[in-house]
């Protein structure tokens, strides 16, 4: 249905375009247009594919946004192939994010407990081996504080980690390891992320639901509020993020065919997260004697890419 109300009316008149930029309207914010079926005669379209068969989509939170990227630094030449890398943090000194004094709690009034992210240091590996250069922090050596020195001297910027929603967008965060100093885990909300200094090509949150930050009842008429506008706005050009929880193998196999493409191939970014998106599609694992496809889009479709799609300049 989303299809035919959507996408369906306009298709007569984009059939030369290959890459379309999409500023969702409020709820459509919560949406991967990517995934949705498309049926009928369309294109002498047979049965169901995917809308990401025939297209390259990208997001932006507003047009002002659009205008900002077109314009910033376009005296930037190739791409910087060094990466910072953060992933399998420390939680184990702190298993729940506790009630800070004076602050809201995280979880939408609940504590969260954090799982341990073994899977995304294979990731991190899987991911270097494309880079010329890499630097990985984990365990303890991932920290909030560590971040905030380091990211702003990268151009492309990996984080695997836990995203943490909030009612207000403000506090949405992403975990980073234990603090011994405060005796808590470490949270960078977007209130923190908004007072940064970056200048990163790419910044990929390969963590749950880091797209989204609020209740469907609580979007205001701008859109959705939150960590990802934060990062374009502390001068991040695009970013790779998720609109669900997702799951972490299939989420590890998408990230490196990602990287492949875009450093090793030299795809624009959102050529190289559609590629491998389409590669994923076409995998399977097996699980005893049963055979896992990961063309269902719970696997491929949670993670988009917002800001500069790769090829505005």
């Amino acid at each position: 249905r989303l299809y035919e109300n959507l996408v369906k009316p306009i298709v007569p008149h984009i059939k030369s375009i290959k890459n379309i930029i999409i500023i969702p309207h409020r709820v459509l914010n919560y949406i991967n247009f990517e995934s949705m079926n498309v049926k009928g005669n369309d294109n002498n379209i047979s049965g169901n594919q995917y809308l990401i068969n025939f297209y390259t989509i990208s997001y932006l939170p507003s047009i002002s946004v659009f205008q900002l990227l077109s314009h910033r630094d376009k005296n930037r030449s190739g791409i910087d192939k060094s990466l910072l890398l953060y992933a399998n943090p420390n939680f184990e000194r702190d298993e729940r994010i506790e009630e800070k004094k004076g602050e809201i709690n995280v979880g939408r009034g609940e504590k969260t407990q954090l799982q341990n992210l073994a899977l995304s240091l294979k990731e991190a590996n899987d991911i270097k081996k494309y880079f010329s250069s890499s630097k990985i922090c984990t365990g303890m050596e991932a920290t909030e504080d560590n971040f905030k020195t380091l990211a702003p001297n990268y151009k492309i910027v990996h984080v695997a980690t836990h995203g943490i929603l909030h009612d207000n967008p403000q506090f949405q965060g992403l975990t980073f390891s234990y603090n011994e100093k405060n005796q808590e885990v470490d949270i960078l909300k977007t209130y923190e992320v908004y007072r940064l200094n970056l200048n990163c090509e790419l910044i990929t949150l390969s963590a749950c639901e880091t797209g989204i930050s609020q209740k469907l009842e609580n979007i205001g008429l701008d859109g959705v509020e939150g960590i990802s506008r934060a990062f374009l706005y502390a001068g991040t050009k695009s970013l790779v993020v998720s609109l669900w929880q997702v799951a972490d193998e299939s989420t590890s196999i998408l990230m490196s065919e990602f990287y492949k493409n875009y450093i090793q191939e030299g795809m624009s970014k959102s050529e190289a997260l559609r590629q491998a998106k389409l590669s994923l599609i076409k995998m399977s694992k097996k699980v005893g004697k049963l055979e896992i496809s990961y063309a269902h889009p719970f696997f491929w479709a949670p993670f988009i890419l917002i800001g500069d799609p790769g090829y505005l300049n």
